[in-house]
């Protein structure tokens, strides 16, 4: 009877033991917020990021396109957006839901690896830092208008790197995730894991631009 307690009592360890490495993996792979030394070269967007606010505060203001959210988070739709991005120079205008009040903007640069030639012709020095950086599955210049806000999304690349480049109020243009927010501010850069439920509010009087970098997964 010992001898079947003892069997017992082993594999009842076994099991538990299993359980908690099964949620310690859980609970790393399911991380919100990463620390930048993850990504090290990410230095060198920091460091630059005057000279980059520069560059995207003298873009053209044209806008080529209406794309839903849900269009353009859908992987499958990206030769269409490659092909239109190929043809043409300026910003996207996120329509949210039933919303479109050009108040969402995305100025791409770098799409499913693709380099967006003639946007990245009216902001070369930006490109040229992105360059040095490997697994870029998106890169771009994102407004959000004053007093407007984003719907809820996921992304399919996980990790997301944020850098403010033009933020005049800090205190009031916040990203949101989980029970979670960041503040946004100029030169301040932060990753987090974009395939949790995310959206961005602006209750400033000023229009935020932010550089945005995807990548997949830290391991």
């Amino acid at each position: 009877m010992k001898l079947l307690f003892f069997i017992f009592l082993f594999f009842c360890l076994l099991f538990i033991r299993y359980k908690i490495k099964k949620k310690r993996r859980y609970n790393k792979d399911s991380k919100l917020f990463y620390s930048i030394k993850k990504f090290p070269k990410l230095k060198i967007i920091d460091l630059n990021w005057r000279l980059i606010s520069q560059e995207a505060q003298n873009l053209s203001n044209k806008i080529i396109a209406n794309i839903n959210l849900n269009f353009l988070k859908n992987s499958e739709n990206y030769l269409y957006l490659i092909n239109l991005m190929n043809e043409n120079y300026g910003w996207l205008n996120i329509t949210q839901g039933n919303i479109n009040n050009f108040s969402f903007l995305k100025w791409p640069l770098i799409y499913q690896e693709k380099i967006m030639l003639k946007n990245c012709s009216f902001c070369i020095n930006t490109c040229i830092l992105l360059s040095k950086l490997n697994g870029i599955k998106y890169a771009g210049f994102s407004i959000l208008k004053s007093n407007s806000f984003t719907y809820p999304i996921k992304c399919n690349s996980n990790v997301k790197y944020y850098i403010g480049l033009n933020i005049s109020d800090k205190t009031n243009c916040k990203l949101y995730s989980q029970n979670y927010s960041m503040s946004l501010e100029n030169g301040k850069s932060f990753l987090f894991n974009s395939s949790f439920e995310n959206y961005e509010i602006n209750e400033s009087n000023y229009d935020r631009i932010v550089l945005e970098i995807e990548f997949d997964l830290i391991s």
